[in-house]
């Protein structure tokens, strides 16, 4: 489904998880103190956060839309019940890696690092997404972009 741009969901999806990527990818690069940018200056934080918020709340709803389009109809409640179990993974998963992470090496930024490389491997997952297919496959016959 295009919108008069000509965008679908999955490209709002995609950029959306491009941005988040990109607000960690600028974290990690304050990993060196010979860097100026990288969350050292009180802007970043509040410009990247602006972003961030954006980024997620249409993401959010992107995901939802999309995602559960590619399970059979009638059965859209079952995509509901695999993304309680993603927010849940999502929520307690990081503390788990990262506390170690950052107990170990004494450096606050290193999440940061695994976790753009982490969102870098959503947005590859989500460009391998033909949405028309799944559709299809799912049996919403008739579909298009």
């Amino acid at each position: 489904m295009r919108n008069a741009f000509g965008i679908t969901l999955r490209h709002w999806t995609i950029a959306c998880y491009a941005l988040t990527c990109f607000c960690a990818l600028w974290c990690a690069i304050g990993i060196s103190p010979s860097v100026s940018i990288g969350f050292k200056h009180r802007w970043e934080f509040y410009f990247f956060q602006a972003l961030q918020s954006i980024a997620a709340s249409i993401a959010g709803v992107a995901f939802k839309v999309l995602f559960s389009r590619l399970f059979p109809p009638g059965n859209e409640i079952q995509f509901f019940g695999f993304q309680l179990v993603l927010s849940l993974g999502t929520v307690w998963i990081p503390q788990i890696v990262n506390g170690p992470i950052v107990d170990a090496t004494n450096n606050l930024r290193l999440p940061a690092a695994i976790s753009s490389a982490l969102l870098l491997f959503c947005v590859v997952i989500t460009l391998t997404v033909d949405e028309s297919k799944g559709m299809r496959q799912a049996g919403y016959e008739g579909t298009g972009d």
